[in-house]
Order: C-alpha cells, then structure tokens, then sequence
C-alpha cells in the first residue's frame, strides 16, 4: 500500500500557506488524496512537530495538535519551514513513518 499524503486540517503537505490559516488548523488527516481511488483508513499513532525558528519539537499522541506543538507553529514567523513528523497506523495495522513539511508565508 502506498504512503497517505498528510494533510493538516484541509493543508496539504508540502504546501506554502499563510500563519494564520497554519495556526487555525488543529487535526492530522492521513489520507488518500481524491487523485488516488483506493479507500482506506489511517490514523496518526504520534507526531511531532518541529520549526526552522524554534529550538526544540513538540510531541503528542493521537491527530490532535496539544497546546505545545500549536505554540511552535504560532510563535514561528514567516518563512518558517514547519516540519511534522508522524508515525501512521496502516489498514493492516502496521505502522510506518512519515515526515512532511510546510513552509509559512
């Protein structure tokens, strides 16, 4: 089975976006873009999420962001690379990791 592509909230990794659009985004959605016609379900066993700014990662348990890894992508000014980094639960039940960026604008 391919990799999901991790979305935060409706963000697509990998994309350019906003500060404030980033910091009002809460939820981890590991999922099959609509490119891809397969249906299968992930879900996020842990994450962290780590800046180009800041001095240390935040980690957390489950697909919603804790106040700490929020504080990260909030007190991050543009230009800031964010970098998650997840370990994903497979329909299988095997786990794989997953490690994306976004950059702030």
């Amino acid at each position: 089975m391919p990799k999901p592509t991790l979305y935060l909230g409706q963000i697509e990794e990998g994309s350019t976006v906003s500060k404030s659009r980033m910091c009002s985004e809460t939820r981890l959605f590991p999922k099959y873009p609509p490119s891809v016609p397969l249906d299968a379900q992930f879900s996020v066993v842990s994450y962290s999420v780590g800046s180009s700014s800041a001095p240390r990662d935040a980690k957390g348990t489950g697909n919603v962001l804790n106040s700490e890894a929020k504080a990260v992508i909030c007190n991050s000014p543009a230009g800031s690379t964010i970098f998650i980094n997840t370990l994903i639960r497979f329909p299988d039940g095997s786990r794989k990791r997953k490690n994306v960026a976004y950059m702030l604008e």
